[in-house]
This record gives C-alpha cells, sequence and structure tokens, in this order.
C-alpha cells in the first residue's frame, strides 16, 4: 500500500469523525457551533480511493469476478456484521437511550446484506441502514459488482470503457428516472461517479502517464489548495456531489501520489496506524458517539450547552482509541483467520 493512500484513508476516517460529533451537538439543539460544520468530504475521500485501489490491485493480475467479491466480502462484511449485530443488541437491551436506532428484522436483514431502505427510527429521515456511516458501504458493494463484472474483460482499455459506461449510464437515468422506490433513489445518485474518478486516476497511475516534474514546493502548495477547495465546498451547498467534493478529492490524492513518486514522504507510524483502523474508526464512532451522549445526560449534562471544542475534542479522542482497540482485537484478527481458510 502506498503511504499516500495509507494517510489519506486515516484522514477521511477522521474528518467523518468530527463531522459527526458537530451533527450530534447541532441535532441536540446547541445554539454556538462555532467550529465550521465539515467533513463530510472524508466519505468522497474514501470512494475515490476505493475506485484507484481495485484498479490498481487488480490491473495486472488475473482475477475472476468471483474471487474478487470473496475477497471484498470477507475484508468488509465481518466486521460490518458484528457491530451490526452489536448495535441491534444494544437497542433491545436500551432501547429508550436509543434515537437513530430501532429495532425491525426487515430493516436488519436489508442492512446486513446491503440492500438501501428507509429508516424505520423516528429521528432518522432518510435511506440508512442500522449503523448510519454503513450507507456508504450499500455504494461501495454496488460499485464491487460492476467491478466485479468487468474482470470478466481481459482487456484493460475496454474494461475501464465498460466500468465507465455502466457508471456513467446509472447515474444518467437520474435525469429520467423518479422514484420513492428506496433502491431506486438510493442507487440515481451522482456520488457513484466518485469511484468511477478512482479508477481513472489508477489507470492514468497504471499507464505511466501520471509522472510530472514538479518542485517540491509547488507540489505541496497543490496538496494545500486541493484540500482546502475540498473542505470549502465540503461547507458549503453543491447540486453535484462528484464534482465539488469528488473533483477535489481527486485533485489531493492526485498531488500526493505525485509528491510520493517525486520526492521521499515522510513515515508516521501514527498516521500508518490510523489509515490500519481507519474502517474500524469509521463504523465504531457512531457507537462512541452515542455513548457520549448518554453517559453525559446521565450525569445531568445537557449537551445542547457543552462547550464544543471539549465535547468535539474528546469525541474524536475517544473515537481513535476504540477504532484502534477494535482494529487490534477485532478486525485484525478477524482478517487473519479468513485468510488461513
Amino acid at each position: 500500500m502506498l503511504l499516500s493512500l495509507q494517510y489519506l484513508r486515516g484522514v477521511a476516517a477522521l474528518l467523518v469523525v468530527y463531522f459527526h460529533s458537530l451533527t450530534q451537538l447541532k441535532n441536540a439543539g446547541h445554539e454556538n457551533i462555532y467550529l465550521p460544520i465539515i467533513g463530510e468530504s472524508g466519505v468522497d475521500l474514501f470512494f475515490v480511493l476505493s475506485g484507484f485501489v481495485m484498479w490498481l490491485t487488480t490491473a495486472n493480475r488475473k482475477i475472476g469476478p468471483v474471487e474478487f467479491i470473496v475477497k471484498r466480502i470477507k475484508r468488509i462484511v465481518p466486521i460490518y456484521w458484528i457491530l451490526t449485530l452489536a448495535a441491534t443488541l444494544l437497542v433491545l437491551s436500551f432501547g429508550d437511550l436509543m434515537k437513530s436506532t430501532v429495532f425491525d428484522v426487515p430493516h436488519l436483514v436489508k442492512s446486513l446484506f446491503f440492500i438501501p431502505a428507509y429508516n424505520p427510527a423516528p429521528a432518522i429521515n432518510g435511506i440508512y441502514p442500522v449503523i448510519i456511516p454503513g450507507w456508504t458501504l450499500n455504494f461501495e458493494f454496488f460499485f464491487y459488482l460492476i467491478f466485479g463484472l468487468s474482470l470478466l474483460i481481459p482487456n484493460i482499455k475496454i474494461r475501464l470503457l465498460f466500468v465507465s459506461s455502466i457508471i456513467i449510464m446509472t447515474f444518467s437515468l437520474s435525469f429520467f428516472v423518479e422514484s420513492h422506490i428506496a433502491i431506486v433513489e438510493f442507487y440515481l445518485n451522482d456520488v457513484i461517479i466518485e469511484f468511477l474518478l478512482g479508477v481513472i486516476l489508477g489507470n492514468l497511475f497504471m499507464v505511466k502517464k501520471f509522472d510530472i516534474e514538479a518542485e517540491k514546493k509547488i507540489l505541496i502548495s497543490a496538496i494545500f489548495v486541493s484540500f482546502f477547495i475540498l473542505l470549502y465546498n465540503d461547507y458549503g451547498t453543491y447540486n453535484y456531489r462528484s464534482i465539488s467534493l469528488g473533483l477535489p478529492s481527486f485533485l489531493l490524492i492526485y498531488f500526493i501520489l505525485q509528491y510520493e513518486n517525486n520526492h521521499k514522504l515522510f513515515k508516521s507510524k501514527i498516521l500508518e496506524l490510523l489509515g490500519d483502523a481507519s474502517y474500524s474508526i469509521y463504523l465504531t464512532h457512531i457507537f462512541v458517539l452515542a455513548g457520549y451522549r448518554v453517559f453525559l445526560t446521565g450525569l445531568g449534562i445537557n449537551i445542547a450547552s457543552i462547550n464544543v471544542v471539549i465535547f468535539t475534542s474528546n469525541a474524536i479522542l475517544s473515537s481513535i482509541l476504540l477504532g484502534i482497540g477494535f482494529y487490534l482485537l477485532v478486525e485484525k484478527r478477524c482478517m487473519s483467520l479468513l485468510r488461513t481458510k
């Protein structure tokens, strides 16, 4: 794994944690959130990274659709199922304390099998699984199915054309089809284009049309400008997410890869660990936020009036610690166990 991609995975996860921390305060009625409510763009970074990595890891090796899908299931599903069932048990045990989750068997089944469905919880308005951040995994598996089919095509150029055509046609349907059926409404979203941006970036990287001669200062400036544009657009409103957040994500990844290609990227064990644990951090942080809210409520503290910096800092730090612990104790062992079979 390229170091730059590893670091960006960690950054993407922390952006989402930051965003959900402030969103929790906003939903509780906090009237003095002086920090910018940004970070949702961490998801867009993940999507572009996913497309890039899928292309990078399959372009020069023989792998069929079944093997590819099985590998992705082994990597994604066990942890997701463990946490989804854990959330369900919490609802059954402490349902009166939960706001974003209710026990509903059909919704649980659809969540486990990545089928988009309207969340039955009164506090949630939208198409979300039991674990709210899991909505991104529905898109991930949709992309995996498209990408897996493309692996039947040995010619790389035609494979790229196939993936591009299917994704673009899927999004194009949104201009002609209006539906309140969850699965249709969900997938006719331009966010699917972000996976294609990652695939295109991966293809550029693989065919050696990637290297540019640029000074260190120029590349660093380009990285910061791309990141600023991403966060600036994240803070505002946008019509097409793939343009406002997907393209800056594409540029950010592109320039960081260019930097790693042309200059020695600094090594950080902490950032590497955050990258390794990014999936666990992403899925478990919602438990931290819910637990933090319940804990403060139990102490008689109204989170609608709590210090924003203290709440957010504690939420991020706690999410990092729980995520890393879950990665080391559960996710890493699951991956090791599944590799031996």
